[in-house]
């Protein structure tokens, strides 16, 4: 489902049926995947939406770009200890829903969204449950091998709403950039990739390589076809993020054995950030965790770190509880 304001959409609604057998009894790593494939709809859509009507001299006069996901910081719900049982059932589907919200533009260079993810049906009163919300910020890249930035349509904002995104912004950029894990101190490793666009809100729902970038374009009748190769093209690095996750999950079982020496199977993601750098689809992306520190009723905060060659694409936190 799709909201819109005016005549472009600020707001979609995504659901996704999930085998138990096939979600890795994690629901903070399908969360965030399904989060990714949401805002990179709505964000590729938004850093077009005004091509059709750019003039002459306007930076939006120009070939397609893709939205790529630079921050996506997700906090478990208090609430969500109602679906508890979801996460590791064997049987019936879980059906998450996920709604991506459009907030505003900053320095006409980046979007910032508002997301939650919750099981459908999981409260008592047969209402949906909210597992996780959060906030995410986009980028538009131009496509091309560098995937190098461009300029992202303003978001129309009264001046308290204006007010209150200038604050966000203000601390996120005053934030201190997640350490990174590299291979001589990690505690763990593994590979994912990042995966195709998946865009509801164009003319085509799944891209194939060659379709790609004029699935992008939404000029209408007559609109240019533009093909180019998918190496070119920024990707949806949900699977990436969800592999760490599963990855943080699995260290912070090991590091809170129980008295006997058995693993805690008990322990879920409470929180995390993630920072990321525009990824192609289908590149291998090299993984390498650690535990960082806390205990307690902090739980423990785990550090993953993805990894391009030498560029550190992915940097996630996660601190971690037992339920």
């Amino acid at each position: 489902s799709i909201s819109a304001a005016g005549s472009r959409h600020t707001v979609v609604s995504r659901t996704r049926n999930v085998q138990h057998e096939d979600s890795g009894s994690d629901l903070a790593a399908l969360c965030a995947e399904a989060a990714t494939e949401a805002i990179g709809d709505l964000g590729t859509y938004w850093v077009n939406s005004v091509r059709p009507f750019a003039l002459k001299g306007s930076p939006y006069l120009r070939p397609p770009v893709a939205g790529g996901i630079t921050r996506l910081a997700l906090e478990r719900r208090e609430d969500g200890a109602g679906v508890a049982g979801h996460e590791g059932e064997g049987g019936a589907a879980t059906t998450l829903r996920t709604r991506a919200r459009l907030l505003a533009e900053h320095d006409r260079s980046v979007c910032e969204f508002e997301c939650r993810c919750g099981v459908a049906g999981a409260a008592a009163d047969g209402q949906d449950t909210v597992v996780f919300e959060g906030t995410a910020w986009c980028i538009a890249t131009k496509l091309g091998p560098k995937l190098e930035p461009a300029v992202v349509p303003p978001v129309p904002l009264g001046e308290e709403e204006r007010e209150e995104s200038t604050l966000r912004y203000k601390a996120l950029k005053q934030r201190p950039k997640i350490a990174v894990v590299r291979e001589p101190s990690a505690e763990a490793s593994g590979e994912a990739a990042a995966r195709l666009l998946s865009l509801t809100l164009g003319d085509t729902p799944t891209l194939g390589d060659e379709q790609l970038a004029s699935a992008l374009s939404r000029s209408g009748a007559g609109r240019q076809k533009f093909t180019v190769p998918v190496q070119d093209v920024c990707g949806d690095a949900g699977p990436v993020v969800a592999e760490a996750l599963r990855m943080a999950r699995g260290l912070a079982a090991a590091a809170a054995r129980t008295s006997d020496g058995s693993l805690a199977d008990d322990v879920q993601v409470a929180s995390f950030e993630a920072e990321m750098l525009p990824m192609v689809p289908h590149a291998s992306v090299k993984l390498f965790g650690r535990v960082s520190g806390g205990e307690g009723d902090e739980g423990l905060v785990v550090l993953v770190t993805g990894w391009l060659g030498d560029k550190p694409v992915l940097r996630l936190r996660a601190r971690m509880l037992a339920r």
